[in-house]
């Protein structure tokens, strides 16, 4: 805080410095898969998101090419720009902001299987007995998406 005497007078300057404050309300994409592109959600406060300067995924940092943020109130992730946006996990968003600094905000995302892109077999048949029985070996295979995480519900 700065003093100044002016002609008699006590002036005051003070400097105030205002940050963004991070959302309260981040919200996770419900039903997010590796297959399509998904949007986290909050109550847009414009000066803290187009400050954000870093996404991790868990640990790792998120190119900038696998999310977007120019649109008000949410964040628009990615999945086919990003090997760390292609597992079937559920990991925490930490969104980093130069305008709120040691503040960070976070989410926990879950993110599922795409859909059904690749069978693959578990276990190999083997020969019958005798011709017309069944097989020794019953086969055994398993549905992966397009990134090869295994497909274990919706009926596949």
């Amino acid at each position: 805080m700065k003093k100044y005497l002016l002609l008699g007078c006590l002036w005051v300057i003070s400097t105030i410095f205002v940050h963004a404050q991070v959302p309260a309300d981040i919200t996770a994409a419900p039903n997010a898969t590796v297959d399509a592109l998904f949007e986290i959600s909050f109550t847009d406060n414009s000066t803290w998101r187009l400050a954000v300067s870093q996404i991790l995924f868990g640990d790792d940092i998120l190119p900038v090419d696998a999310y977007r943020l120019s649109d008000a109130g949410k964040i628009t992730f990615y999945p086919d720009m990003s090997a760390f946006l292609q597992s079937d996990t559920t990991l925490v968003i930490t969104i980093t902001s130069t305008d709120t600094p040691g503040v960070d905000g976070t989410v926990s995302q879950a993110i599922g299987h795409g859909a059904a892109a690749n069978i693959v077999m578990v276990t190999q048949p083997t020969a019958p007995a005798s011709n017309g029985g069944l097989l020794g070996t019953q086969p055994v295979v398993k549905l992966q998406d397009q990134y090869n995480n295994d497909c274990t519900d919706d009926d596949a």
